[in-house]
Parts: C-alpha cells; structure tokens; sequence
C-alpha cells in the first residue's frame, strides 16, 4: 500500500438512508454523451454554464435505505403492493470524502447536486439537498461551499471556474477524496403514500441491490418499512456503502 492511502481506506459504520426520489414519470433518455476515465469515474462530455440553486424552500425527508447482492424478499413485498410508476436508468459519479459521511455529493448530467444528513429519528435520516450547480463551476463556491460539507480543506484553486475534468484532477490527486462510478437502474413505486425504489445498482464493479423509502410523514414511513420488510434489514446510506466496496474504513 502507498504512502498515505492508510487514512483514506476506512469506514463509518453508521447505516444510513435514501439517495434521492424516483421520478413518477418516464424521463427522455439522456442525450449527454460520456467518455469514462480509468473506470472510475464518467466524465460528462457536455456541460452546462454555471448555475447554483439555493435549497432552502425544499422540505428534507427522511429516508430509510438497505443494500444486499440479493434482497428478493423486499422486492417481492414491493411489487405486490405496487404497480411500477417509472423506470430510470443512469450514471452518475460519486464524491466521497475520508473524513464523513454525512455529505452525499453526486454528478449527474453535468450538474453536481449535494444532500448532508441533518438527524437521525427513530431509525431514519433526515437528508436535506444543500447544493445543485452545473459545471464549470466557480472556484469560490467549490472553497466556501463543497469542501466544509465534505468536512476537509480546501486546495489551493487557481482558476476562477472547473470544468468536471478539471474538478475531478483536484478529486484524484487529493489523498482524502474520491471519485466513484456508480451506475443505476431504478424502478419506482408508492406504498403507505411513501416514495418507494428496488434498484439494482453497480458500484466500481459491484452489482447490488438496494430498497428505499422516503417521505416527510414519520407515520407514513413506520407502515411502509414494516409492510416491505425493510425492519428486517439495517439502513445504510450511498457514502456507506460506497467507501464499503472501494475499501475505505473510519476509525
């Protein structure tokens, strides 16, 4: 092992929730053609100008979240109880931090949208969307906005805007950070009024599958965790997981 990487391979072990709602309608197929680097991470080829969106009038929910190579049970409960509203396929590139996982940074269509974990109630996680800007984006927020989510310093940045390849040399030279591919294909259904998702999931190479519901009504989840068997299961978030596959462990 380099120099180094000690402090990069570990992991928290505290499970966590739901990456973010299906869509409820069929969406056009992505027109954004990719090329990938080295196999970890897909580098959006055609990117959109800048743009931050402030997340302050969006209600966080909670979210409850499972993964296993197989949880057939879950699945099967889910489909019985509801009809398949959408089916989505993508990929998208996965930013994770040495230091946490209460920040859940992702690239996706040229936009970098990022969630942190607010609470943990009752079993569930409260994750509130923080940040959404479309590539280049400026140096100044990458300084003041993604970097403390990530609860690590800032490099020194010395052009005023970064592409995603640009942002992804600072990613892959940065011993406390890394750039994970991770592709989706995702089914959408409503038990119990909650957003509910079976996906199954390949990260860096790993197929998974992984079950999720989310919604604001603390109710509303507590019917729909037991009607699908998810109490059954432990909640693990997208950042857990993640550095689980590429080998990261929290002391």
């Amino acid at each position: 092992m380099e120099e180094g990487q000690n402090r990069k391979h570990i992991i928290e072990p505290s499970p966590v929730g739901y990456e973010d709602a299906p869509h409820t309608t069929e969406p056009p197929p992505d027109p954004t053609p990719r090329r990938t680097g080295s196999g970890r991470f897909a580098i959006e080829a055609r990117i959109s100008p800048i743009a931050s969106t402030s997340m302050s009038s969006i209600q966080p929910r909670y979210e409850f979240r499972t993964w296993a190579e197989s949880i057939d049970d879950v699945r099967d409960r889910i489909e019985a109880l509801s009809a398949c509203l959408a089916v989505r396929e993508s990929t998208e590139t996965y930013i994770v931090s040495s230091t946490t996982t209460r920040a859940n940074p992702k690239v996706r269509t040229g936009q970098l949208d990022v969630k942190v974990l607010l609470t943990v109630r009752q079993g569930f996680e409260q994750w509130e969307p923080r940040l959404k800007a479309s590539f280049p984006i400026a140096a100044e927020l990458l300084r003041e906005e993604l970097f403390p989510l990530l609860e690590l310093p800032a490099p020194v940045l010395e052009r005023e805007r970064y592409s995603f390849e640009s942002f992804m040399d600072i990613v892959e030279r940065s011993n406390d950070m890394s750039a994970v591919e991770v592709t989706k294909k995702r089914r959408a259904f409503t038990i119990a009024e909650c957003i509910t998702e079976f996906a199954e999931v390949e990260i860096a190479g790993r197929k998974l599958q992984t079950a999720a519901i989310e919604s604001v009504d603390m109710g509303a989840l507590k019917e729909a965790r037991r009607l699908t068997g998810l109490n059954a299961h432990d909640n693990i978030n997208y950042p857990t997981v993640i550095k689980q596959t590429i080998g990261w462990f929290l002391p």
